[in-house]
C-alpha cells in the first residue's frame, strides 16, 4: 500500500539514531547510577530511596518524537515528578529526531529510534540495557514492522525477542509493554498485533499498558505520530503503570 507523504519518513533508515547508538553518546553526563540502592528499592519507592528511578523509554518514532514536538516523554516526566517520584530518563541519545524537543525543561534521554522495527530494536537492546542500567523500560514497538509488511504474528515475535534481549542486558529490570496506538495506515493490523501482546507479555512476566483504547488518529498530527493530546494520553497511562509498580 503506498504511504502518504507525511508517513514516508517513518520508513527511512534512521542514520542519526544508529550513529548515536553506536557511539553510546548523546545523553546527559549525570546518568551514572547514584544512591547505592537496588533496582527493587528504586522501583518500590519510585526513586525516593536508593537513588533516582532509571526509566528507559524504548521504541520507534512514537517514543523519539521529532523537532517541533516533545514526545510523550515530557508529560510523563512532569507527571511522575508531580507525584513525588525522582526519575532519571536514560538511553543512548537525547532530544528528538532532528534536534531538541519543543521544550527543554525535562530529561530528554531516551532509546527511541525513528523508523525502526521491533527486530531492529531487539538487536541493540541488550547493549543499551547493559550500558544504561535502567530500572524500568517502557516499550512501544511494532508499528514499523506492520508498515513494512510483516504479519501481526511476526511483529509479535519480534516484540518478544525485544523483551528477551532487554532482560539479557539487565536481568532485574521491570518492563512495561504497550499495546500500540492506532494509525491511519492499517488499523486492522494494529488491532491484530495488540491482540497477541497479552500472551507475549504474560509468558515473560511483563506488565501490559493499554495505549490503544481511548486513543484515536485525532490524537495524531499525521495519522501516526502523537499530537499534544496524544502525548498527554500516552504519558498518563505510562505514569499510572509506573506508579503502580510501587509497593
Amino acid at each position: 500500500m503506498p504511504l502518504p507523504a507525511s508517513l514516508r519518513p517513518l520508513m527511512t533508515a534512521p542514520l542519526l539514531a544508529m550513529t548515536l547508538a553506536a557511539c553510546g553518546g548523546g545523553g546527559n553526563d549525570d546518568d551514572a547510577p547514584t544512591g547505592g540502592g537496588s533496582t527493587a528499592q528504586r522501583v518500590s519507592s519510585c526513586g525516593t530511596a536508593g537513588g533516582a528511578l532509571r526509566i528507559m523509554p524504548l521504541g520507534d518514532s512514537i517514543t523519539e518524537g521529532e523537532v517541533g514536538h516533545n514526545s510523550y516523554r515530557r508529560d510523563l516526566y512532569m507527571s511522575l515528578n508531580g507525584a513525588g517520584c525522582q526519575v532519571n530518563f536514560v538511553g543512548s541519545h537525547a532530544g528528538v529526531n532532528g534536534g531538541s524537543a519543543a521544550n527543554g525543561d525535562f530529561d530528554q534521554d531516551n532509546e527511541g529510534h525513528w523508523g525502526w522495527r521491533a527486530d531492529q530494536l531487539a538487536s541493540g537492546a541488550a547493549g543499551w540495557a547493559a550500558s544504561a542500567a535502567p530500572d524500568v523500560v517502557l516499550i512501544h514497538a511494532g508499528t514499523n514492522d506492520l508498515f513494512q509488511g510483516k504479519s501481526a504474528a511476526a511483529a509479535a515475535a519480534d516484540v518478544g525477542a525485544l523483551i528477551d534481549n532487554v532482560r539479557a542486558g539487565k536481568p532485574d529490570v521491570r518492563i512495561l509493554l504497550a499495546k500500540i496506538i492506532p494509525n491511519a495506515v492499517d488499523p486492522g493490523a494494529v488491532a491484530a498485533l495488540n491482540a497477541q501482546l497479552d500472551g507475549i507479555a504474560a509468558s515473560r512476566g511483563v506488565g501490559v499498558v493499554d495505549q490503544y483504547s481511548g486513543f484515536s488518529t485525532a490524537d495524531t498530527y499525521d495519522g501516526t505520530h502523537p499530537s499534544p493530546s496524544g502525548e498527554a494520553k500516552l504519558a498518563a497511562r505510562w505514569a499510572q503503570a509506573v506508579l503502580g509498580l510501587r509497593s
